[in-house]
């Protein structure tokens, strides 16, 4: 699947594209573990450059999120949808047509986030108890080029859907499945506790890593795994990984984070391990996840790219 780009220059010598320590680093910052999660610091280096040179090429990208919080009433977390509006943004400033997809706990976060930061793009909804009809339907009229799940529940191997302390999410889960699942192109799953679509390919390191790893592990995986600290930072990862090969600055500023988070809240998302609307992301307040955007931007800024409206310094919540 993976595509040649002529901007992609490789090492004399060797098949390292020049942006490998770039890469590095974006990994590095993606693989923080302030929730003690435990596996990341096993894992082998996913493979950015290709994931790159795919949404390179997407032309209609197809974003899966959306994660219900049982001991919240099936309410969805604030992780999940900002890192899918930062994907939109990155990949409509590209050219390429976005769609979300979401269950319903999330639909009015996500409805309200593409219309801050991915104007125009489309937001689907799906109901508890829909029949998989629905997903391939949706496949198959918006035809996707490109399918990217970000903090979305997967079946675990007895067919259950899992929070990461093991509750049972049955009840609260819309067939979102198939769209990784069943999709006839290049698909990328982001998660960070190997419990959500497409990241069955952890597997191993689940089981040896993480609490009830073997319980909550997924079974379908995708073409593309990317883990992180906090599943919403692939979202700022893969926004910096393109900003450098496109020479476009498609980071969102602090501010534009703070403001994705408020209208999480405002919709009536929750954190995912504070069960209560605030300021915060799995349970990490708001000037943590400032410092890494931080981080990425500033290595862009290494590279020459800027943003347009900067908002230095880091919002104080």
């Amino acid at each position: 699947m993976n595509k040649p780009l002529e901007n992609v220059t490789p090492f004399p010598g060797s098949g390292v594209t020049r942006f490998a320590a770039h890469d590095r680093r974006i990994i590095e910052l993606m693989h923080r573990d302030p929730g003690n999660r435990g596996f990341l610091s096993a894992l082998p280096p996913e493979p950015l450059d290709a994931v790159v040179r795919e949404l390179l090429g997407a032309k209609r990208a197809l974003i899966v999120t959306g994660f219900p919080i049982l001991r919240c009433g099936g309410i969805g977390e604030t992780d999940g949808p900002p890192g899918a509006a930062n994907i939109g943004h990155a990949l409509q400033a590209l050219g390429c047509e976005v769609m979300f997809a979401v269950g319903v706990e999330s639909f009015d976060a996500m409805r309200a986030l593409a219309a801050h930061r991915c104007p125009g793009a489309r937001v689907r909804v799906f109901n508890t108890g829909w029949r998989d009809d629905a997903a391939y339907f949706l496949l198959e009229s918006f035809n996707p080029t490109h399918v990217i799940s970000i903090e979305r529940p997967g079946s675990a191997r007895d067919g259950h859907y899992y929070s990461m302390r093991g509750d049972v999410l049955d009840d609260f889960i819309a067939p979102l499945e198939p769209l990784v699942r069943d999709a006839k192109c290049a698909t990328i799953a982001i998660g960070d506790g190997g419990n959500e679509l497409g990241m069955a390919d952890f597997r191993p390191y689940v089981e040896k890593h993480v609490a009830n790893g073997a319980q909550v592990c997924v079974t379908t995986r995708a073409d593309y795994a990317l883990a992180a600290g906090v599943s919403n930072w692939w979202g700022w990862g893969l926004a910096a990984a393109l900003s450098l090969r496109t020479g476009k600055f498609l980071l969102p500023r602090p501010a534009v984070e703070r403001t994705l988070v408020d209208l999480c809240n405002k919709a009536g998302l929750v954190d995912g391990v504070r069960y209560e609307r605030c300021r915060s992301v799995d349970g990490i307040d708001m000037p943590y996840h400032y410092e890494l955007l931080g981080s990425l931007i500033q290595l862009l800024n290494e590279e020459g790219l800027y943003d347009e409206k900067p908002d230095f310094p880091i919002p104080v919540d």
